[in-house]
């Protein structure tokens, strides 16, 4: 899925046009960032289900693509991405230009919507109400080009495994090996210490 082709504007100029968008959705009486969230499924949970169930994910939007009275975007989770399709003619034109022009890539969304696949075999789903968790201020990295900067990696963990599938699949597979083998020694009685490490340089 492509995203809107618009012009590239630089971090802070973005985060100035993100901030003034957070701004509009507070006046038209949405919480950016509300307490809780409800999510019966994930979206491996939701891809599972029949055509024409109802389903409710939270994912954040990893692309967006606007095509007048339809709006596609991709949104991912821990488990897996999904398309939602948003049609105008679902919601209140209030409600669909909000996230047309409001809601960004990066943005995490809650969806509620019935289970379809396009003629094209993509699993999706069709929005019948949406819910804003979390207004990104800060684009992702480019998409195709991802984290260059080796140290920004390194500092920036969390953005190099959004972008990054080889790095995330890599550090989810650390976790587990490191769960597995804390669950065979404390089944064997062992006790967890860590010990203090000395560095040259301190920080």
């Amino acid at each position: 899925m492509e995203t809107n082709n618009t012009p590239q504007l630089n971090i802070n100029d973005e985060r100035e046009v993100r901030l003034q968008k957070l701004h509009d959705l507070e006046a038209a009486g949405i919480n950016p960032y509300p307490n809780t969230v409800q999510r019966k499924h994930t979206i491996q949970e939701a891809t599972a289900q029949p055509s024409g169930n109802t389903v409710q994910v939270v994912g954040r939007i990893m692309a967006k693509r606007d095509m007048g009275k339809l709006t596609f975007v991709h949104i991912e989770d821990q488990t897996g991405k999904i398309q939602v399709v948003y049609k105008k003619d679902e919601l209140s034109d209030e409600q669909f230009k909000l996230f047309t022009k409001k809601i960004d890539i990066a943005d995490i969304i809650g969806v509620e919507g019935t289970r379809f696949v396009t003629k094209k075999g993509e699993e999706s789903i069709l929005i019948t109400n949406w819910t804003l968790l979390a207004k990104a201020l800060r684009p992702l990295p480019d998409k195709y080009h991802g984290l260059q900067d080796d140290e920004m990696r390194y500092r920036k963990r969390y953005l190099d495994f959004l972008v990054n599938k080889d790095q995330k699949e890599k550090i989810i597979v650390r976790s587990h090996i490191l769960r597995y083998m804390r669950e065979f020694f404390n089944d064997k009685g062992f006790i967890e210490v860590e010990t203090p490490i000395l560095e040259t340089v301190a920080s």
